[in-house]
């Protein structure tokens, strides 16, 4: 079975355990009985099988499951319905953002937040230290939403040099979104953490640059795509050769995932 299967099998059972809870408390409010709690169900599963569509089909990735394939075994599983639930609420952060949503699936989507905020306020592994961080990672979600809109616009006049040097630390704030899984697993990982996680947001828009163009999702990418392919392609070999030197000196379960996503990108742009 694959890593990604297993592990939305376990967000499964978060979701289930949030439905439980729920359902307590429609119990004692007395409004409906079991039997009629069936329509909240449907709601409460529907809301969690966007994002488990999302990462089955590789729409969205998930974080914990870059953290836990470079620690192997070394990856404290006390922790992984805590990460697993943080990725959830990032990933649905991440829609709200960029995506153009029906009022539907918006609806759903808060649902799930709320859902996963409960199910981590009930969990004795979230303690005062991950708290601490869980709190200082949501400052750097709305710093690298803002930071992200900007430099977008300052990109729209950019050539050449000038925006290579400004897509870079574009990239590199993106990169932040894997600190919080990082952080509670294995902190001395993070610099490695975040050159992988650059390195898989560039494949993951060039994957994505046909979808991004249609919902009006601007990157560094759809930009370089629609003015020059040519310039696209020695974009990207400059980022790689950029980052190549720090990959080398890894010495973690990072350097061979990014090893392997620096081929997966060579293919990718093969047959732009």
């Amino acid at each position: 079975m694959r890593p990604e299967k297993i592990l939305i099998d376990i967000y499964d059972m978060i979701s289930k355990e949030s439905i439980l809870e729920i359902e307590r408390i429609s119990k004692k409010t007395g409004i409906c009985d079991g039997k009629s709690f069936s329509s909240y169900r449907t709601v409460l599963m529907n809301s969690s099988d966007l994002i488990k569509r999302k990462w089955k089909s590789k729409r969205k990735y998930l974080r914990t499951a870059f953290v836990k394939q470079a620690l192997g075994n070394s990856y404290p599983e006390k922790i992984l319905k805590i990460s697993l639930s943080v990725d959830s609420i990032v990933n649905i952060l991440d829609d709200l953002f960029d995506e153009k949503l029906d009022t539907v699936t918006k609806s759903l989507l808060i649902i799930e937040i709320g859902k996963l905020l409960g199910f981590l306020n009930r969990q004795e592994a979230f303690d005062k230290e991950i708290a601490k961080v869980f709190g200082g990672y949501l400052h750097k979600i709305v710093f690298m939403g803002i930071t992200e809109k900007i430099l977008k616009e300052t990109l729209k006049g950019a050539d050449g040099k000038k925006f290579f040097e400004i897509a870079v630390p574009m990239y590199s704030v993106r990169s932040m979104d894997i600190d919080f899984f990082v952080q509670i697993a294995d902190e001395k990982l993070l610099r490695d953490a975040r050159i992988f996680r650059v390195l898989n947001l560039i494949k993951k828009d060039v994957d994505d640059i046909h979808h991004d163009i249609e919902s009006g999702n601007e990157t560094p990418i759809t930009m370089l795509y629609r003015k020059d392919k040519k310039l696209l392609k020695k974009f990207i070999e400059k980022f790689l050769k950029r980052y190549s030197r720090y990959i080398h000196s890894m010495n973690s379960g990072f350097k061979r995932m990014c090893e392997n996503e620096t081929k997966n990108i060579k293919k990718r742009i093969e047959n732009i």
